[in-house]
């Protein structure tokens, strides 16, 4: 799902340039790691890239609540921020709906929850055995569970948008 996130980041920053406006970058996982204030230009991009590419998956829970406080403790003008995440770590995801105030006030955060494909294929297909139906269930449950998370994060007057990595690029492009 890194790989997919990071490709979209790269794809919807390409865009952006492209327009003339400026991308920035805040990458974390358990505490902040990379910070690219917003620019525009060929340079900054290429920093972009560099950054986006130095992304190392992490077993550990995300703190939302120290990525979004390092935003609020920047200088940034009203923002658009994209929040690219799996909204299936529970405790992590609390953290989130707990920090998003902080920067809704000032920017505009859309959460972009990417859906594992193994979780939807199973929460689709029709069940052939006992184990094929458990699965089912399981990731029914799984989904049901993010769609509950996304309705309380929309409440907030935050955008969503739940996708799996395919549905990723056009999303964000739209």
């Amino acid at each position: 799902i890194l790989d997919h996130a990071v490709n979209g980041a790269l794809l919807l920053g390409h865009q952006i340039i492209r327009k003339g406006d400026k991308i920035g970058l805040l990458t974390f996982s358990d505490q902040a790691h990379e910070f690219l204030p917003p620019n525009r230009g060929k340079n900054h991009f290429f920093s972009f890239v560099r950054n986006l590419y130095t992304i190392q998956a992490r077993k550990v829970n995300a703190d939302y609540e120290k990525a979004l406080e390092k935003i609020t403790s920047t200088r940034l003008k009203r923002s658009m921020l994209m929040i690219i995440t799996d909204l299936t770590s529970g405790e992590a995801v609390s953290k989130m709906l707990k920090s998003i105030p902080l920067v809704s006030r000032k920017h505009l955060p859309v959460v972009i929850s990417i859906i594992d494909p193994v979780v939807k294929k199973a929460a689709d297909e029709l069940p052939a055995t006992p184990s094929d139906l458990y699965q089912k269930v399981v990731a029914r449950s799984i989904i049901s569970r993010i769609k509950s998370l996304t309705r309380n994060i929309e409440q907030m007057g935050v955008a969503t948008i739940m996708v799996t990595p395919k549905q990723l690029n056009s999303s964000l492009l739209s």
